[in-house]
């Protein structure tokens, strides 16, 4: 059933997306085995972008 429901923004997030994130573990899950692409959480990657160098 998770194919079947993801396999429509699997082939977008392949075809147009460098970077690879999810909302929450539970979506980044069913698009990791959707897409075939580790998905990061995108509050985790904000927080790595605006952090300052070293901490």
């Amino acid at each position: 059933m998770t194919d079947t429901a993801t396999a429509k923004k699997a082939a977008e997030v392949n075809s147009t997306h460098g970077s690879h994130l999810s909302a929450n573990r539970m979506c980044g899950i069913g698009m990791e085995r959707a897409t075939g692409h580790p998905h990061r959480s995108a509050l985790t990657e904000l927080e790595g972008a605006t952090r300052p160098p070293g901490r």
